[in-house]
């Protein structure tokens, strides 16, 4: 539980800014009033500026802020909007605003900050739900506890404690023995199955390369049969192609043969004729 932030008066926070270092202090039940009974019309960011004459200040007090000195009207106005954001957004993670963020989170209707809403924005929320509606609204009408620290809330009895027998104890170690052993189980058939499933891609892989070796033996070889088959065909068409012999050489041939068969006749002796 958060301590009690009366215990530590100093600075929860510290932004720089144009006028140097601000040093922001906690919240009192009197700042909580001030800041309930603002106008609602006012802008956030006005208000944070109001806030800050009562809880910032340029020096550190481990005092409190009465010691330090608050900013003046003037020195507020002179910081910039976006010196407000930053100021505002370096507030929401002091102690005492991340006591209300927590408290305004586990509330019925919750108080969290929108993603796109701006840190002035939602501290006017939260502090106006904290000094209304939530466990800040008791010091505001003035019942004398703190605004800022933790309220008491009652103490839980322990619960029982829990207590078995010898039997149930030991019955409890054997399942959880069963559960064990049924996972080395799972775990071995799962190592097995993976180790067949490893094989079998092993087999396949095999089988493929095989595959592949005798498909590119069967294509070399059929190449090889192309390459003679195509030779023997270009020497047909070679022999087809070639010119036939001239037609008078051939006809020459046989009249030779018949100029040479009459002389060889007449050369021949007649037979001699007997008389009776």
């Amino acid at each position: 539980m958060t301590a009690d932030p009366r215990s530590s008066p100093g600075p929860e926070c510290a932004v720089l800014t144009s006028l140097g270092t601000v040093y922001l202090y906690r919240l009192t039940p009197t700042d909580l009033r001030v800041f309930k009974d603002l106008p609602a019309t006012k802008l956030s960011q006005d208000k944070f500026r109001v806030l800050l004459t009562r809880i910032g200040s340029t020096s550190v007090s481990e005092k409190g802020i009465l010691d330090a000195g608050t900013l003046t009207k003037d020195q507020v106005e002179a910081l910039s909007d976006e010196e407000i954001e930053r100021a505002a957004e370096s507030y929401l993670d002091s102690t005492t605003v991340r006591w209300y963020r927590h408290e305004g989170s586990s509330a019925t209707l919750s108080v969290i900050r929108d993603p796109h809403e701006s840190a002035s924005k939602f501290l006017d929320r939260l502090i106006h739900w904290y000094a209304l509606r939530g466990p800040g609204r008791a010091a505001v009408e003035g019942d004398g506890l703190s605004a800022t620290g933790p309220r008491p809330r009652p103490r839980l009895p322990p619960p029982p404690a829990i207590s078995m027998s010898r039997r149930e104890a030991w019955i409890g170690l054997a399942g959880l023995g069963i559960l064990a052993l049924l996972g080395i189980g799972a775990f071995l058939q799962h190592y097995l199955l993976v180790h067949a499933l490893q094989r079998q891609q092993d087999a396949l892989i095999t089988q493929v390369k095989e595959t592949n070796a005798m498909i590119t033996r069967n294509a070399t070889r059929d190449a090889q049969e192309n390459a003679e088959l195509r030779s023997r065909i270009d020497a047909l068409e070679a022999a087809l192609r070639a010119p036939a012999p001239a037609k008078g050489a051939a006809a020459a041939k046989p009249a030779a043969s018949r100029a040479k068969a009459p002389a060889t006749a007449k050369t021949t002796p007649p037979k001699s004729r007997t008389h009776r």
